[in-house]
């Protein structure tokens, strides 16, 4: 699992966690002090994943993982929440309408990973990908925005057991009918294991890639600039 996928796994682990939890009212967001000997850079200052708003940061340290999560968990005292998931030590706690996350894990003589501070709210949020069509039976794991970039990206990821051929096929329609322009000429013919497309729709850009996995899955990327 790469950083980049273990990250947005926690965040989902961070969601489920957050769910019993009321929202307090919302103070500025909350500072979360580096860990101990690190080189700390931010992923994310303002992002909403699966409609929830939320920052990162990343950071490597000379300290080992367990050296970081006691740090996180003496700071926190007895609200911490310590776990281990995917190969990833986890520790978090609610604070003031939010919930902060650190995961962290061995790399050569010392550490790396992530923080996250994610905003608690009492509504439920929006099914990730709800506004975006797909085939009957995909499911949407991410849904992501980054409303404060320039343009605004959103970036989604769709999974479902129909080949590249036929999801290239559906929105080649389903998009025409909704006034968005195919401008890539690299026709997905059928067999392909992998197809990319793009649309042009205004000042809007969209880029589809299109690949097979394993157990027969296709798996959907979407970058949308508006």
């Amino acid at each position: 699992m790469t950083a980049s996928r273990s990250w947005l796994f926690v965040c989902g682990l961070a969601l489920a966690v957050m769910a019993p939890l009321r929202a307090a009212a919302w103070e500025a967001w909350p500072e979360v002090p580096p860990p101990p000997e690190a080189e700390v850079a931010a992923v994310a200052s303002n992002m909403v994943f699966n409609g929830v708003s939320m920052r990162a940061t990343t950071f490597k340290s000379s300290r080992s993982s367990e050296e970081i999560v006691a740090f996180y968990a003496r700071l926190w005292g007895k609200q911490a929440v310590t776990g281990d998931m995917a190969g990833w030590r986890v520790v978090g706690h609610p604070q003031d309408g939010y919930y902060l996350t650190v995961q962290v894990r061995a790399e050569g003589q010392g550490s790396t990973g992530h923080i996250g501070v994610m905003r608690i709210t009492d509504r439920d949020p929006p099914k990730p990908g709800s506004d975006f069509p797909t085939l009957p039976g995909t499911r949407v794991p991410n849904d992501i925005r980054y409303p404060d970039d320039r343009p605004p990206v959103r970036t989604l990821l769709l999974i479902n057991s129909r080949t590249p051929y036929e999801n290239a096929s559906f929105y080649e329609r389903t998009l025409a009918a909704q006034q968005w322009q195919k401008v890539s000429h690299d026709a997905c013919r059928p067999g392909a294991s992998q197809c990319t497309d793009r649309y042009v729709r205004g000042t809007q850009n969209m880029d589809l890639s299109m690949a097979s996995g394993e157990n027969a899955q296709t798996r959907i990327v979407v970058i949308l600039l508006n």
